[in-house]
């Protein structure tokens, strides 16, 4: 197993595969890849908004002349069976970040998107970020619900629906569980 600890305070599905949630470590980056890989291609559309073949997944998770992610993972054993992911730069304001979230199908529905997402939005807050925003098409539902979970205003653009999260909205950090006072 990891010898990083897991993140305590986060729910887990309880048996012998309750997943365990953490931060990767820059080197643990490469798994990322393979999750994605395991996605079917219904879900990777969900994931990128388009479909995406195995090299333009390949070049998403090198991660060339962007800056470092914050990646965060659930565990089912050695297995990382589901991703969130900050990203930052391009049009976002210094103290924001993208977030991108994925679960594999044989995962869904035990609560690893909430998780992930509570676990993301303390980072976050942790980090000195303000705002999070996920963009997502139209037709992904469990984005939509995750979103509208957390808080998000919603927005649209072309093709896709946009979910701004504000961290400094009085009470967030109880919300997120952030060790940081709102």
């Amino acid at each position: 197993m990891n010898s990083q600890p897991a993140i305590t305070g986060l729910p887990v599905r309880p048996g012998p595969l309750a997943p365990f949630y953490r931060e990767l470590r820059p080197a643990e980056h490469g798994l990322l890849q393979d999750h994605i890989f395991r996605l079917s291609p219904e879900s990777r559309i969900l994931r990128f908004g388009y479909p995406t073949s195995d090299y333009t997944v390949s070049r998403y998770c090198a991660n060339e002349n962007q800056p470092l992610p914050i990646i965060c993972g659930a565990f089912v054993g050695d297995v990382l069976r589901g991703v969130i992911e900050l990203r930052f730069g391009g049009e976002l304001p210094e103290k924001a970040a993208e977030i991108a979230i994925s679960v594999e199908d044989d995962w869904r529905d035990m609560g690893m998107g909430t998780a992930l997402m509570t676990l993301a939005f303390r980072l976050a807050r942790d980090h000195g970020l303000t705002m999070l925003e996920v963009n997502f098409v139209p037709h992904n539902t469990p984005m939509r619900r995750l979103a509208r979970k957390f808080g998000a205003r919603f927005s649209t653009q072309t093709g896709l629906i946009k979910g701004s999260f504000s961290l400094t909205d009085q009470g967030f950090a109880a919300v997120a569980g952030s060790r940081t006072a709102a």
